[in-house]
């Protein structure tokens, strides 16, 4: 009898401890769900990616010269330029966000899985945590980045717009007709390092999807 309550005390306790170690992991991959920020991340990058579509109309615009009205096409590119320069500081700005939750998450990490005594469950957070921190970093390297390739293209639509300021005709446009194509050239390599953002956030997301 005596030995038959031993072995239940034994296996009452093991499952509480199981159900403890279970549930800490449990507790850790929810509470750090980044799902969330993600998706705030590629609705911003995605605003860039329309942004650029938008110039790049404008400048064909430009080039193409269907219309007569050549101020309206002016003021038209001109208020285009203005929000093509916003986009720089907000892809800082998500850089920023991404380290931040870099930072968060490790700390977190820390706090949630120092109780764990299971070499097993250890072992699937510490992977979980590398792959994760992994992805964020290089996302946040992609998104600081992108600061290289957009100073070239606003340079060139800098001129552009100093150019066909101090003299607005037809001809003037005949003859920055290269710059405006350069900056076309220079709009499509910025979007393939967007993609590559966008890309990065999608491998993130798998990423999760596996370890949780």
């Amino acid at each position: 009898m005596l030995k038959k309550v031993l072995v239940c005390l034994v296996l009452a306790v093991s499952i509480s401890c199981f159900s403890a170690t279970c549930s800490s992991a449990a507790g850790y991959t929810q509470s750090m769900n980044i799902n969330p920020d993600i998706a705030k991340w590629k609705e911003g990058i995605g605003k860039a990616t329309d942004q650029l579509d938008i110039m790049m109309s404008v400048l064909d615009e430009l080039l193409n010269q269907k219309t007569l009205d050549l101020k309206a096409l002016f003021n038209n590119f001109t208020s285009k330029l203005s929000m093509i320069e916003k986009l720089p500081k907000e892809a800082k700005s998500i850089a920023n966000s991404i380290e931040a939750k870099k930072k968060a998450y490790l700390s977190k990490w820390q706090k949630e899985n120092k109780g764990i005594t299971d070499p097993k469950v250890l072992e699937k957070a510490e992977s979980m945590r590398d792959s994760v921190v992994l992805g964020l970093s290089k996302l946040k390297d992609l998104a600081e980045g992108l600061q290289n390739y957009y100073a070239p293209f606003i340079n060139d639509l800098k001129d552009i717009k100093k150019t066909l300021a101090e003299d607005l005709n037809i001809q003037k446009l005949f003859s920055i007709a290269t710059s405006i194509i350069k900056s076309k050239d220079n709009a499509s390599i910025l979007k393939e390092k967007i993609d590559e953002f966008t890309n990065q956030l999608s491998n993130t997301q798998d990423t999760l999807a596996t370890q949780l």
